[in-house]
């Protein structure tokens, strides 16, 4: 009686066994990768909105707790419409910084502080190769030191700058620079004889990746006479990103 009941169980998981169903899967193949579902019946995957689904497993993904301190999913999260409206209406931005330049044959600390425009800065998240354009308007306090009767003196001239270009998003394709721009600066307070009146200066900016370091050469314009500088920007007091 023991030995029929035992194969009665053995014969009834069998039985259940077989009777259970494999579980369907459909994969679906993108430009990126392969995305698989799993069903016990393919007729239940008509009537979902596949991309509405994957955009949801996506997001919850992503904003998982083992994921929250990763890049992607900052990127996740400041792409939702929300965040988009809220980098919109900060169009303008103050700005700050310190820098240290070698002017002619001076070295030269300065400190800045300006407004920033910035239309498209939402890009810099949304977009693959994200960037976005600015406008920039700005004074920049240029000190000069020279010895007079065995006395440091100091000269202090501002210039100010008009500055167009564009930031790049270091984290989704650009490897080589985080900004690229230019501008034209004019002689507005004057101390000293270091430079001219009307004193004219162009500049390019090139933006270290990863970082807040700018380096800005520039050519100051005299009327009758030009030479060069070089700036270092270190420490940028704006949180532009």
């Amino acid at each position: 009686m023991k030995n029929i009941l035992i194969i009665s169980l053995i014969l009834l998981s069998v039985v259940h066994s077989f009777a259970q169903k494999a579980p369907d899967t459909l994969v679906i193949s993108t430009k990126n990768g392969q995305i698989i579902l799993v069903s016990d019946s393919l007729l239940k995957f008509e009537p979902m909105q596949t991309e509405a689904l994957i955009r949801k497993a996506l997001y919850q993904t992503l904003n998982s707790s083992s994921n929250t301190n990763s890049w992607r999913a900052k990127a996740k999260s400041k792409n939702d419409s929300l965040y988009t409206t809220v980098i919109k209406r900060k169009l303008f931005r103050l700005t700050g910084e310190f820098s240290v330049g070698l002017i002619r044959d001076k070295i030269s600390p300065a400190v800045a502080a300006g407004i920033e425009f910035s239309p498209q800065k939402q890009d810099y998240y949304r977009k693959k190769n994200g960037m976005y354009s600015f406008i920039s308007l700005s004074a920049h306090a240029t000190s000069t030191f020279r010895e007079e009767d065995n006395k440091y003196q100091t000269y202090q001239n501002t210039f100010l700058q008009f500055t167009l270009g564009n930031r790049m998003n270091s984290e989704s394709g650009y490897k080589s620079l985080s900004e690229l721009s230019s501008g034209v600066g004019y002689l507005i307070q004057r101390s000293g004889n270091y430079f001219e009146r009307n004193t004219f200066k162009v500049f390019i900016n090139f933006g270290l990746p990863k970082s807040s370091i700018i380096i800005t050469p520039e050519c100051y314009l005299f009327k009758k006479s030009t030479f060069t500088g070089l700036t270092i920007k270190l420490i940028n007091l704006a949180n532009y990103f």
